[in-house]
């Protein structure tokens, strides 16, 4: 709702007062509700979408309020650098999504690239302040399509709309893990053998860091002493 709302607005099709509204009630303080719901049942991804979309929401009203009131207010470059932390954020919750469902996958592949065009909108950009508005409209319609097949699967207790099948299987996510398990692994196996190997040449090239050392100290009484150990200062 909020989403689509705030589209309309960067589409020029209604003032920032329906979206300030918006944004600190229903895609605030609703979201971060329900994101508490989800921390109750055990859905993580639930719980850290509901509950940081519904932060941002709230945080991105507060901007709008305070460049309105002229308390403080944000440049492009600023609201620039504010998108594009939650279009990291986002693309970090797509690659999840694509082990829920199709619908989810789509979802936040849309949110992710509509976030990062309203970021180059915003940092020199303008160009694409349109494309992405659309974009984001397509994300809230797939957000929209996932709320009806919830609560019509649980009106007639049974699925209604399909969501579509894991974009990555169970399969595929370990095949994933595995190789990168196995790549970090080798690249740290890598780095070791690089180290002992500059020992090695360095001990070569350098005698006195490596049996050199020994000798001078064997010749040399005074460096062959251990340092005694500090006094202790009288009481």
């Amino acid at each position: 709702m909020t989403t689509m709302l705030l589209q309309f607005h960067n589409l020029g099709l209604c003032s920032a007062g329906p979206v300030l509204g918006c944004a600190l009630i229903y895609g605030g303080a609703a979201q971060l509700i329900a994101g508490f719901q989800e921390f109750s049942l055990g859905n993580n991804f639930g719980y850290s979408a509901f509950v940081s979309y519904g932060s941002f929401w709230i945080a991105f009203g507060t901007i709008l309020f305070l460049n309105a009131s002229g308390i403080y207010t944000s440049d492009d470059q600023d609201i620039g650098c504010f998108l594009l932390v939650w279009g990291f954020y986002t693309f970090l919750l797509f690659v999840n999504s694509m082990r829920i469902h199709t619908a989810m996958a789509i979802t936040f592949l849309l949110l992710t690239t509509g976030f990062f065009g309203l970021t180059a909108a915003h940092l020199g950009h303008p160009e694409m302040v349109v494309p992405s508005a659309w974009v984001l409209i397509f994300c809230a319609l797939s957000a929209w399509y996932m709320m009806a097949a919830a609560i019509l699967e649980q009106t007639f207790e049974e699925p209604v709309l399909p969501l579509g099948k894991p974009w990555i299987s169970k399969d595929m996510a370990r095949a994933c893990l595995h190789g990168l398990h196995s790549h970090l692994a080798a690249h740290s196996l890598g780095i070791n053998h690089t180290n002992a190997g500059r020992r090695t040449e360095q001990g070569q090239e350098d005698p006195e860091r490596g049996l050199g050392a020994l000798s001078h100290a064997a010749s040399d009484p005074k460096r062959g002493k251990a340092a005694p150990p500090p006094a202790t200062p009288s009481a």
